[in-house]
């Protein structure tokens, strides 16, 4: 391409009508300047440097404004991955019909203040879609489209946040942290403070807060309430994630999840239960994997089905080497799969690993315990919500810190 040159130019030019026309590896595809001009059939406007077909007023303010009309049926057709198929300069220079089936949104680059970028249904989700979000508006209404989002300030919310569509949420260079003053509890059984129902979202060094005034605000129980919830929401990804319970909450439940993948993930403030929750799902967790103690005795629980009940999916859980060491899962009804070695020697019981004592020896146990990645299979006779029956797998470290002699192992 070569800077400052135009695929095609249409300058203060009334009723000008363009079909099926192809522009590619230039600058920018069609100017529509001062003038109007309708598009019809297959417009092909990629590999744009600029963009495909931008709309302004010409320099000298006595020529009208651009206009630019999509004909029925008309097909734009991009493969930029950054900038937009159309664009206007400023609304107040430009104007557009028949666009409306289009995402569009003010551009927030500085360098181009003023624009209005649409782009195509195979852009959304690319880095053209990405928006800045500076106030509780602004978010609200971006989770309602798919794209690429960066956070570029703290935002407090009143109400819980649905993500219901495929999005990436990120913050911008800087950390910033969303705050909830108030959590979605008309399922008793599964409050939240941020829902996520969809495939396919990546929230990115990002953190979720529990604000200190929740307490005043809701006037129902929190018990059952966690932080974060995602709910049949495959591909999930955690990278560099924060969850503060504040004390108030719990930290993540993933529920019906599968090709769930937590990268990082740092929970912090005693959760009401425990900071995380699995059911049913297939997570698979990374490194940087960091969860402050909460008021259940374990980190992790995960909830599978019973022998009796095969109807539903077990959880399969998978530790990294890097993960394995951060934290101690327990297990109900859960399953670490048998497929990779280091997992099948916990499953079955590295020799000296499997503790029947009832206590009192555990600290000595755990002292003289030399296992594969250090991971302990122990079997907990519990029968309390606090501490019931199951599998546990854990750290020599964790134990010897979480364990207490009124925890009867066998």
């Amino acid at each position: 391409w070569v800077d400052g040159v135009w695929g095609i130019k249409v300058f203060n030019a009334t009723g000008v009508e363009l079909e099926n026309i192809t522009v590619s590896n230039i600058n920018a595809g069609i100017q529509v300047n001062s003038s109007t001009v309708t598009v019809d059939g297959t417009i092909t406007v990629s590999d744009c440097h600029w963009g495909g077909i931008g709309v302004d007023q010409s320099k000298d303010q006595q020529l009208r404004v651009g206009a630019l009309t999509l004909a029925s049926g008309v097909d734009i057709v991009s493969t930029n991955e950054t900038k937009p198929a159309i664009w206007l300069e400023s609304e107040d220079k430009a104007d557009i019909t028949g666009a409306d089936s289009m995402v569009h949104f003010d551009c927030t680059d500085p360098e181009k203040a003023g624009q209005v970028w649409y782009i195509t249904s195979e852009q959304e989700g690319k880095a053209v879609d990405q928006r800045y979000i500076d106030s509780e508006e602004e978010l609200i209404n971006a989770v309602k489209v798919s794209g690429v989002y960066f956070l570029n300030a703290d935002i407090t919310l009143d109400e819980a946040l649905t993500i219901a569509i495929p999005l990436t949420l990120s913050s911008n260079d800087t950390t910033h942290t969303i705050t909830l003053k108030n959590f979605d509890t008309s399922n008793p059984e599964s409050g939240c403070g941020v829902r996520i129902n969809a495939n396919d979202v990546k929230l990115d060094g990002i953190v979720i807060s529990a604000s200190n005034d929740t307490i005043s605000a809701q006037s129902t129980d929190l018990e059952n309430v966690h932080l974060l919830l995602a709910t049949g929401a495959d591909n999930l990804f955690l990278n560099n994630v924060t969850l503060n319970t504040n004390s108030i909450v719990s930290g993540l439940n993933i529920y019906e999840c599968d090709n769930a993948k937590i990268e990082g993930l740092k929970v912090t403030g005693s959760s009401i239960k425990s900071p995380i929750s699995i059911t049913e799902s297939v997570v698979s967790f990374g490194e940087n994997i960091s969860l402050e103690q909460g008021k259940w005795a374990y980190l992790v629980q995960v909830n599978g089905v019973s022998s009796s009940d095969d109807s539903i999916s077990k959880s399969t859980i998978t530790l990294s080497d890097d993960s394995i060491g951060s934290f101690w899962v327990e297990a109900i009804g859960g399953k670490i799969p048998e497929t990779d070695n280091r997992e099948q020697s916990v499953i079955l019981g590295a020799e000296g690993s499997e503790y029947t004592g009832d206590g009192a020896d555990l600290n000595n146990f755990i002292t003289n315990l030399s296992t594969p990645y250090g991971v302990i299979k122990i079997d907990i006779n519990g029968g309390t919500a606090e501490q019931p029956n199951g599998w546990l797998y854990a750290t020599k470290e964790a134990l010897s810190v979480i364990f207490k002699d009124s925890l009867n192992i066998v």
